[in-house]
């Protein structure tokens, strides 16, 4: 099994799709910290001045991008292999199905974890080198620290979950654009009918209880 894992962990760090998402993360960093660091400070007043303080608040209003990269991944993870016919091929020398699901399912996990925290590391060293140049620290304290290490964190096992799902979806279609179709259309669609028309169903919905889980806590309103 432990060999297994290996093979999978490469084979996921391999592919191109994960690559390509890294790269756009990065860019994606590097022209937000552009534009915060060029606003901030402007103006008559300190009200465009980029604080620290507020990186979790960032961490958590970007966290849906890595949840969908995580579905995303998943679900190519396997469904290339099904559409390229290669998994058949591994099923005829290794002929337990539950082991090598299972191992690409603890490396899709354990891969799309890391790489949540990854990003988001450098996401918010880029801020702190913005606050630290052009904005201010104030306020950030040993609770602002727990705080952002926590979202991190959160964020990170949301990533892998949705990973897992989109994982899930696309071995039973054995297809990526099966499991990303059911994505867009069960939480784009489904999801924003029953919000609409069944509103004391939303504590059940997987889109408000990921919201709830990276944030860490209810927010006023909420049913």
């Amino acid at each position: 099994m432990r060999a297994l894992l290996s093979v999978e962990l490469r084979r996921l760090a391999a592919r191109r799709l994960v690559a390509a998402l890294a790269v756009l993360a990065i860019l994606g960093i590097a022209v937000t910290g552009i534009i915060l660091a060029v606003q901030s400070g402007r103006g008559p007043d300190a009200s465009n001045t980029f604080a620290l303080v507020n990186v979790r608040n960032v961490l958590e209003g970007t966290s849906f991008l890595l949840l969908i990269g995580g579905w995303v991944v998943g679900a190519s993870f396997v469904g290339a292999e099904w559409q390229a016919g290669s998994l058949t091929t591994l099923l005829t020398w290794e002929p337990g199905r539950i082991r090598i699901l299972a191992a690409k399912a603890i490396a899709c996990a354990v891969g799309l974890f890391l790489l949540a925290l990854a990003i988001q590391a450098l996401f918010a060293l880029v801020l702190w080198v913005v606050a630290a140049t052009r904005g201010t620290t104030v306020g950030a304290n040993a609770a602002w620290v727990r705080g952002v290490a926590g979202v991190t964190l959160r964020v990170g096992v949301a990533s892998a979950l949705f990973g897992l799902l989109g994982l899930s979806v696309a071995m039973v279609g054995k297809n990526t654009g099966a499991a990303i179709g059911v994505a867009f259309a069960y939480l784009a669609v489904i999801e924003g009918l029953i919000r609409g028309l069944r509103p004391g169903w939303r504590p059940w919905l997987l889109g408000d209880n990921a919201g709830l889980f990276v944030v860490g806590h209810a927010s006023a309103g909420s049913p």
